[in-house]
């Protein structure tokens, strides 16, 4: 069974918080799910607005949590073919 976290250099990442990763040459950032929604309706009409926060792992800055995120990527799509077969 895998972890519920990814234990980077500074920080451990909630995976089920995770909305989605870019994949760039070099680089992987992460973007979570947001934390707070922040909105106003008056009379019918209003706006909702939400932050999200992300991190970025470079290949060259950043080459453990680089490597760490590439290893869980690469683990997880191995978990997936494996249940296909």
């Amino acid at each position: 069974m895998s972890s519920r976290f990814l234990r980077l250099t500074n920080f451990l990442v909630n995976v089920n918080q995770i909305r989605r990763i870019e994949i760039h040459p070099g680089a992987y950032k992460i973007q979570l799910m947001p934390n707070e929604i922040k909105g106003l309706i008056f009379m019918g009409t209003g706006y909702f607005t939400s932050e999200t926060e992300s991190y970025t792992a470079t290949e060259k800055d950043h080459i453990t949590d680089y490597k760490i995120i590439a290893d869980w990527i690469n683990n997880n799509e191995n978990n997936e073919n494996n249940k296909k077969d």
